[in-house]
């Protein structure tokens, strides 16, 4: 049952076998306690030790997850201007707060695990671009399962319902909605590089949920299991690609986010819009550059654009989310990239390209993190 557990933790279906293997020099271990509770979540049953006796360990193998499937078929719109998405539509596509108001989007990878772009989380408050919030994890909150949002007036980032979120600034207390989670740790992919004073490269952050009140009780819901988000059609995984994996121009590539409609007029929008895309070469990427994109590393990098040359691209509050494709084989959507980089005419048919962060360089970070937590 614990070994069934720890393949849930790392976004695995179901456990499929499991032996004890013997493993030299370990520096550090996780052990089970002396009397663990099965009822109880598997972390709690664990503890740090120094070395395990004989020198040998717990080896999972765990059946492939269920992820990126969905029972909508696509439709064509529009991130800036477009049509409204029906629920279902993209179940892995969250959107993350900061103090109680919504910046950025995120994608559903493992039950209490949510992957985003690290300036979402380093400049998470305007004029504040210089502060390191990744140390401060409560500020921020993770909603899933749903398409729409309420938000305010312009000129202001946009705000949730209040009775949806955390009550306090340091989100201290559970959430009264079943479907939106705490942030309890935020990982900052260690290559992470500020270029030119506004480009970041590596542009990644993992987050991992908290699942716990603040007096350590587990919180219950609908939406929720004792390891984190309870799987359902409106919330569920995108699929990891494999490390190194490459998506052609052939790609059915979508993204999906809550942005401005355009950066002229500042209007948010309350209910999540998705587009159409095509990952684009860099030659002709570097056809359509924005004045803010350079310089590039297009090793972690890959960039992305419209089907329709008179498209405007992802907008401010887009930033965070998935780049997801289909693959042809499983029929299931992939992680390509994490929406990194636009440019300040979003909104406009001028700019209708995006550049994103290519996950499959990172696939090995990400799992580690997840599998070590």
């Amino acid at each position: 049952q614990l070994a069934a557990q720890a393949c849930s933790l790392i976004g695995s279906k179901s456990l499929d076998s499991w032996k004890t293997v013997r493993k030299d020099n370990l520096n550090a271990a996780l052990a089970l306690v002396g009397h663990p509770d099965l009822s109880a979540p598997l972390l709690s049953n664990l503890k740090t030790v120094d070395a395990c006796p004989d020198a040998r360990v717990v080896h999972l193998s765990c059946k492939e997850s269920e992820c990126g499937e969905r029972k909508f078929d696509p439709m064509k719109s529009l991130i800036a201007g477009g049509e409204i998405t029906p629920y279902g539509k993209w179940p892995w596509v969250v959107s993350l707060s900061y103090l109680n108001k919504p910046i950025c989007g995120g994608v559903i990878i493992g039950r209490r695990w949510v992957l985003t772009a690290a300036h979402c989380i380093k400049s998470a408050a305007h004029g504040r671009s210089k502060v390191d919030f990744s140390s401060v994890p409560f500020y921020f909150t993770v909603t899933a399962g749903k398409t729409h949002i309420s938000v305010s007036g312009p000129g202001t980032d946009t705000g949730t319902d209040q009775s949806s979120l955390p009550s306090g600034s340091g989100g201290s207390q559970g959430s009264a909605d079943p479907h939106t989670l705490r942030v309890a740790k935020i990982f900052l992919h260690p290559e992470l590089r500020e270029i030119g004073g506004r480009i970041l490269n590596w542009d990644l952050a993992l987050l991992e949920l908290d699942t716990e009140t603040p007096d350590g009780s587990h919180m219950t819901g609908s939406g929720l299991s004792r390891d984190g988000l309870e799987y359902s059609e409106l919330v569920q995984p995108v699929c990891l690609p494999n490390h190194g994996e490459e998506f052609s121009a052939m790609s059915r590539c979508y993204i999906a986010g809550w942005g401005l409609l355009n950066d002229l007029h500042y209007q948010r929008v309350h209910d999540l819009r998705d587009s159409r895309m095509l990952v684009w070469s860099e030659s002709r990427c570097s056809r359509s550059r924005s004045k803010y994109e350079a310089p590039i590393d297009t090793n972690s990098t890959l960039c992305g654009g419209f089907i329709d040359s008179q498209t405007p691209a992802a907008c401010e509050g887009d930033s965070g989310g998935p780049l997801m494709c289909l693959d042809s084989n499983s029929g299931r959507y992939k992680l390509a990239g994490i929406i990194s980089q636009g440019g300040s005419e979003c909104g406009t048919a001028t700019l209708n390209k995006n550049r994103f962060v290519r996950v499959s360089t990172a696939t090995n970070w990400i799992r580690g993190i997840m599998g070590n937590s």
